[in-house]
């Protein structure tokens, strides 16, 4: 069924999770395996499509969001017993599961491939003031080739491309992620 269904799609769209429910756990069964955004892919959930891969592309960025894991330091210990895995902890730290272990699979395949990686640095989409900032803060060396343009004339609040507000609050955690009902306040005063 498998090998009728890459013939009659050659290109397939789905979750890393959801690969193993269509192919065979078969080395190098599919010719090519993108990943996507790896820079938010917890390395366990790539190794499924990487096992199956004949080749991958893995494409992200290691300064956007990290993986997004629910798993504590204690959830992350029961697995390793139940697995009687006898790693030492370094050999097991790029892969770890718990919220704490902070690595990608972009940022494996960084460290993989060293100088040899290929880093996108032509940029189309922001305004070359405000994609700076994050070229400054993460080193992109980008050539942005947006021409720039300015709404000041329509809506006076936007006199610069990039506008600084301070604002004093506190994060809370709400469904797994992260807000700031101060910063919240301040966005809806300045859009009002």
């Amino acid at each position: 069924v498998e090998t009728w269904l890459r013939r009659l799609f050659p290109v397939w769209g789905c979750t890393l999770l959801s690969l193993g429910n269509t192919f065979p756990p078969q080395p190098a069964c599919l010719d090519r395996v993108v990943i996507d955004e790896a820079g938010q892919c917890h390395p366990a959930y790539a190794v499924s499509a990487l096992m199956r891969a004949h080749r991958a592309l893995v494409v992200g960025d290691v300064h956007q969001l990290e993986p997004v894991v629910q798993l504590t330091p204690a959830d992350e210990k029961r697995a390793q017993r139940q697995a009687k895995l006898t790693l030492a902890p370094e050999a097991i730290e790029p892969y770890r599961v718990a919220a704490a272990g902070g690595s990608s699979a972009q940022a494996l395949a960084d460290s993989a491939l060293g100088e040899q990686r290929l880093a996108l640095t032509d940029h189309f989409r922001c305004q070359p003031e405000i994609i700076a900032l994050s070229d400054r803060l993460c080193g992109y060396r980008l050539h942005v080739h947006t021409p720039p343009r300015s709404l000041a004339q329509f809506v006076p609040l936007l006199s610069a491309p990039v506008v600084f507000a301070p604002v004093r609050g506190q994060q809370s955690r709400v469904r797994g992620s992260w807000i700031n009902e101060a910063e919240i306040r301040a966005v809806l005063t300045l859009l009002n």
